[in-house]
């Protein structure tokens, strides 16, 4: 069935000596939507690999200048993603099946009719598809959590991954602090999988998400008859986790009453389930990550110190991207690279302005929004370079503001919202109001100036 050319075609390159050939299979894949680059003999094909994206190989077992497995192999040492049929004459069907031991997709025989070619060929993309997406299930498997594997160019970053390992091979817990969408977890992944208990399982908890209840089911598990409609006993995840590591994400958002027996695991790798009179005793390594300044939040009451001095003695922070833009383009490259394997597409990289873009955005989502946004470009780019309008909307244009512009609209922002807030609770009494702030009356009275605010617009009777 003829299929309609798409906005972004696929690129195959024909290798064959015999010119009817070429001619009959680049007309019938181009009207199936694809592009066909043609080539009369090996050296030829290999050249117009290196200098043209292409995403399929089709080449004659017996070209002029070399063999077509030969080619397949030359191709294979710069390019081992590239699938490659092989064409052969009825006679040789023996070296075809050996072409595909040494790397082959699939071979057609001489003579063939045109629909048998256009069917085995995208079986071919269907087939590379399901390898890139093989891999890169087998690589999150194997190895991706490693800090070797963590992408990164920035010296910043590098001293973190170094400070890490170090602390891999001990059971010393590990506070994890950076901004939402750094790469936290990834960062506790490479710290597990390295440490003595990379067997052992790896159990991510996160506690933003759950309310105290459930939180608390889920951390510590229940005994049989603990309330109404349990019926069976429930294990925690601690309990789950025993010998490995449990990750506890976003500790900063656990209640005060879970940090008080949290701590009880801390200090003595034992806690109680909820309604049991049995206490139960694990050994687990203890990492947890937050995005908020802990040390604010002891003083601010809405975090427990003792829990603050357990977790905090070796603590990794992880820079927000917009502080290590050395690390922008290798990430780019990088996810550009595992989405296009995924989809079955080859990428040439981004356009100098495209990558300039990248550099100058201030990424408030950090890799994560980085990723995003790769995924979405490698979707709507028509080509293989990605350009500047396949990552960006006028929206972020919108945002593609410098760190300081952006910081600086974040603060007089929070400062007109807490004045506010203070000259409402003080009924706008600016001596109460500065005691509580900590500052003296002449710099209150400042920033009020400067953000407009009227403390007598708050006065009560």
């Amino acid at each position: 069935m003829t299929q309609p050319p798409a906005a972004w075609a696929r690129r195959i390159l024909i290798i064959d000596d015999e010119p009817e050939i070429l001619r009959l299979l680049a007309l019938s894949l181009e009207t199936e939507g694809f592009e066909v680059v043609c080539a009369a003999d090996g050296q030829e094909g290999i050249e117009a690999v290196s200098e043209q994206s292409c995403d399929l190989v089709v080449s004659d077992l017996r070209l002029p200048d070399m063999d077509g497995v030969e080619v397949m192999q030359q191709i294979h040492a710069r390019y081992p993603a590239l699938p490659t049929i092989i064409m052969t004459a009825y006679g040789t069907i023996d070296n075809a099946v050996d072409a595909m031991k040494q790397g082959a997709v699939d071979y057609l025989t001489k003579p063939f009719t045109m629909r048998d070619a256009v069917f085995r060929i995208h079986k071919a993309f269907e087939f590379a598809e399901l390898k890139g997406q093989v891999r890169h299930l087998r690589d999150a498997l194997e190895g991706t959590h490693h800090f070797d594997r963590i992408v990164r160019a920035s010296p910043a970053m590098d001293q973190v991954c170094r400070h890490a390992a170090q602390l891999a091979a001990s059971d010393v817990t590990v506070l994890i602090q950076g901004e939402s969408g750094t790469g936290k977890e990834v960062l506790a992944q490479a710290i597990h999988y390295s440490s003595p208990r990379a067997d052992a399982p790896l159990v991510p908890i996160d506690c933003a998400t759950l309310t105290e209840s459930l939180l608390e089911n889920e951390l510590f598990g229940h005994a049989r008859g603990a309330y109404t409609g349990a019926d069976r006993q429930h294990t925690g995840l601690l309990e789950s986790a025993n010998h490995g590591t449990v990750f506890l994400d976003e500790i900063g958002d656990m209640p005060l009453s879970t940090q008080s027996k949290l701590l009880r695991v801390l200090q003595e790798r034992t806690f109680r389930p909820v309604g049991s009179t049995k206490n139960v005793q694990i050994d687990v390594r203890i990492i947890v990550a937050t995005n908020r300044i802990l040390s604010e939040a002891v003083r601010s009451g809405t975090f427990r110190e003792d829990v603050y001095y357990r977790i905090g003695a070796a603590t990794l922070v992880i820079p927000p991207l917009r502080e290590r833009i050395d690390d922008i383009p290798v990430l780019a490259r990088h996810y550009l690279e595992t989405v296009g394997e995924t989809g079955g597409r080859r990428f040439g990289g981004f356009s100098t302005n495209a990558m300039q873009r990248l550099m100058a955005y201030p990424w408030p989502g950090n890799v994560r929004e980085l990723v995003n946004k790769i995924k979405y470009a490698a979707a709507v780019a028509p080509g293989p370079l990605i350009e500047t309008e396949d990552l960006f909307t006028r929206y972020d244009e919108a945002e593609l503001k410098s760190f300081r512009k952006a910081k600086d609209e974040a603060v007089r922002a929070f400062e007109k919202q807490y004045l506010t807030t203070l000259l409402r609770a003080f009924g706008g009494s600016v001596a109460d109001a500065a005691d509580v702030a900590g500052v003296n009356r002449t710099n209150l009275y400042a920033l009020l100036r400067r953000n407009r605010i009227d403390p007598a617009a708050f006065k009560t009777d």
